[in-house]
């Protein structure tokens, strides 16, 4: 319990001169002002606080009184070298027991209950603090109740000084807090939630962003919802929604789901969490958050490899090939530049077509699998011949595959296989004197273009106006095909 003296001028007239009788009788009423310290006198801190607040005090029977009012409460949190807001804005009405006073009426003494109902505020709702940490506690209506031990001393008939003793107990709609004295010093977990400040701000990047950066448009919008065709695998109905107000996804097509590190576990095909924060880092071009995590406590728990028993084997006829014919690609353009990947994940076998990458991974595809055996990286495809000075640039293997089919490729040819590989496609296209784009014609595609016309000004060329109308290469092979049939 805090004990704390609250300063009360009760203004109830201008003047003087009433007898000692007329003090708080029925139907009488008062007006406190209330202004409180939190937690000691400190200002200019970074701990205690104030308090500003008034009641209206109506006198019933034997002395008693109905107590209501308002009243704002800012305490601060120490964090580092500053510190952070908490302000209360609560409501009281509460009813008070006269329980001793002397013969002239000049001290009374109240004991009295309140009930309490408010709104709290945590750092005026900003959740992001200036070095970058993440608060988890958010803005809440707060409810409670208060006892308070009340003395009033009448320097004149209509003007009395008060001092209290009070004790508060409030709740968060979600959580429940504590809070003791006058100050009401509700304690909020910001210690400890404030390490993971990279995971957080990564947890916290819209996932329409990100599947934008990614290259990917929502197909519509339905309320809180987006609906996009699965960005990890071929589809034509949309059945992968991301919730907005959540900040979740959901495959209706393979049932999975979960935050944007089990998304960008999809795209790279792991479930190791170090290479999913890597990819989320690598495509919001956020400092990798190595010191982090190397503490064990933030690791989730061990899980099984995505991908097993990997085998790289000829690309044969098969229901592969079908699925490459459907979207254009020949089978002699596809067996070229293309393998069958067969491989195990929690105990299946599967197989798709795989284009292998500069670092030894494969970016694979099926009718029904979209993803990546990693290592993540660029693919880059030489020129038979000579060195070549022309290098042409595509977002994934089957827009390079599709300009194979079309005759476009012209000298060297890397395929970024995710746009996030922009930067590690850079040391191989700097010996280039000209680099034609093939990238797709939305915002992602529009990005990647000009970063690349920043770096490499002139030499770079935007051939995507072959494909006008088109999302990208592959859907005007697609079309194309379907006219000469």
């Amino acid at each position: 319990m805090r004990k704390y003296i609250a300063i009360v001028i009760a203004s109830l007239a201008l003047f003087t001169g009433q007898a000692h009788a007329q003090r708080c009788l029925p139907k009488m009423q008062g007006i406190e002002v209330r202004a409180n310290m939190a937690d000691g006198f400190n200002p200019g801190g970074n701990d205690g606080g104030h308090s500003f607040g008034a009641a209206l005090s109506t006198y019933t029977k034997k002395g008693n009184k109905w107590v209501f009012g308002g009243e704002y409460l800012l305490k601060n949190n120490p964090y580092k070298d500053g510190k952070i807001p908490v302000a209360q804005f609560t409501a009281e009405g509460g009813y008070y027991f006269k329980i001793l006073s002397d013969a002239r009426k000049i001290v009374f003494v109240y004991a009295g209950a309140s009930a309490l109902a408010g709104y709290e505020s945590v750092n005026w709702g900003e959740k992001v603090l200036h070095d970058g940490s993440t608060l988890h506690d958010r803005d809440s209506f707060i409810y409670g109740g208060a006892l308070t031990l009340d003395v009033e001393f009448y320097v004149a008939d209509r003007i009395a000084l008060l001092a209290n003793l009070r004790e508060c107990c409030l709740w968060r709609h979600e959580e429940v807090s504590y809070a003791v004295g006058r100050g009401r010093e509700v304690h909020h977990k910001l210690t400890h939630r404030m390490e993971r400040t990279e995971i957080d701000a990564m947890r916290h990047i819209p996932l329409a962003d990100f599947l934008a950066r990614l290259g990917h448009e929502p197909v519509r919008r339905s309320g809180n919802e987006l609906w996009y065709r699965a960005p990890y695998r071929n589809e034509r109905t949309p059945s992968f929604r991301v919730n907005v107000a959540k900040q979740l996804w959901y495959d209706f097509g393979t049932g999975k789901g979960g935050d944007i590190f089990t998304l960008a576990g999809e795209f790279i095909g792991s479930n190791d969490f170090m290479e999913q924060v890597k990819f989320i880092a690598e495509t919001a071009n956020m400092p990798m958050p190595v010191s982090e995590m190397s503490k064990p406590t933030f690791l989730p728990k061990p899980s099984e490899p995505a991908f097993e028993g990997v085998e790289a084997t000829p690309l044969f006829r098969s229901p592969l090939t079908d699925y490459l014919a459907e979207r254009g690609i020949p089978y002699g353009i596809a067996s070229r530049y293309c393998c069958r990947l067969n491989y195990a994940a929690r105990g299946k076998r599967y197989f798709a077509v795989g284009f292998p990458n500069v670092a030894g991974g494969y970016e694979i595809r099926s009718r029904f699998f979209k993803g990546c055996v990693p290592p993540k990286d660029v693919s880059l495809v030489k020129a038979e011949g000579s060195p070549a000075d022309v290098c042409s640039v595509f977002e994934g293997f089957m827009d390079f595959l599709s300009a194979a089919t079309l005759g476009l490729e012209t000298g060297d040819c890397l395929v970024l296989n995710s746009i996030s590989n922009v930067e590690k496609a850079m040391r191989y296209l700097d010996g280039y004197g000209r680099i034609d784009c093939y990238l797709d014609r939305d915002e992602a595609g529009r990005r990647t273009l000009e970063m690349l016309k920043g770096h490499y000004e002139e030499r770079v060329c935007d051939r995507s106006a072959l494909y006008d109308g088109c999302k990208d290469l592959n859907e005007y092979l697609q079309l194309t095909t379907k006219k000469e049939q």
